[in-house]
Formats: C-alpha cells, sequence, structure tokens
C-alpha cells in the first residue's frame, strides 16, 4: 500500500506520516526540491519502494510551489501521467492535508520561529484546486 500526503507546509503532513508509520509499521519517503529534473528524482527512490510506504510530497507540490517559487511548474502533462500511471498501478491513496491559515502559521512558528509569508497562502490556496486535476482516488 501507498499514502501520499500533500498539502502545504504546516497542514500537518509529517505529523499524519508519523503516526500512520507507527501505528501500522510503513516506511516513510520524504522528497526534498530536487537539483535535478523532478520524476528523474522521484523514480530513482520510488523504483526502490518494496513495503507500504507513506510518501509526504510529491506531484502534486511541484504544481502547487513551482509557479509560486520558481515562476512555474517543471512538469509537463507527460510527467504528471508518469506519476500518476505509476501510483495508480500500486493503488495508491491521495490524502490532501489542510488546515486553517491560523495552524499552519502556529506549526510554521514552532519550527521556523517568526513567520509571516503570504507566498505560503498562496500555495495553501493552490491546494484546493490541484485536487482536482489528479485522478488518483483521494481522502
Amino acid at each position: 500500500m501507498l499514502v501520499l500526503l500533500e498539502g502545504a507546509d504546516g497542514v500537518g503532513k509529517s505529523t499524519l506520516a508519523k503516526e500512520l508509520c507507527g501505528e501500522y509499521g510503513y516506511d516513510y519517503l520524504h522528497f526534498l526540491i530536487p537539483d535535478e529534473h523532478p520524476v528523474d528524482y522521484w523514480f530513482k527512490e520510488l523504483v526502490k519502494i518494496k513495503r507500504p510506504t507513506v510518501i509526504d510530497r510529491l506531484h502534486l507540490s511541484e504544481d502547487a510551489y513551482g509557479p509560486i517559487f520558481r515562476g512555474g511548474s517543471q512538469l509537463s502533462d507527460l510527467d504528471r501521467w508518469l506519476v500518476e500511471g505509476w501510483l495508480w498501478a500500486r493503488r495508491a491513496v491521495l490524502v490532501v492535508c489542510a488546515t486553517s491559515w491560523e495552524n499552519m502559521r502556529e506549526n510554521l512558528e514552532k519550527v521556523n520561529g517568526p513567520y509571516h509569508d503570504d507566498r505560503q497562502r498562496a500555495v495553501a490556496a493552490s491546494f484546493t484546486n490541484l485536487t482536482f486535476k489528479t485522478t488518483l482516488p483521494y481522502a
């Protein structure tokens, strides 16, 4: 089983991932911003998965963060198709995590100190729209 967690920073993805991994013994895989093309970076790790795994961020995060922080997503339609096809073949479940702006801000300040970034609000808003662009079953 694969569980893909998506959502803006501070919504509780990592907390939920730790709970799922602890409760069910799943492995954990977290993706950072890659130095290379995202799909190449992701598949180097995804092909190693042999056990039930919680994946913290993948293609929807690139589509949400890319336009705001880099002027555009690095993913083509073919890239999205490849990633979603791989996930579908493994019966992955998408969980889009969300919370109020106040909770996000409080969570981010616990980790990073004072946090006042309107870009993060834009990212949080963009996940609402991205959810409906995926073909994956989601909770």
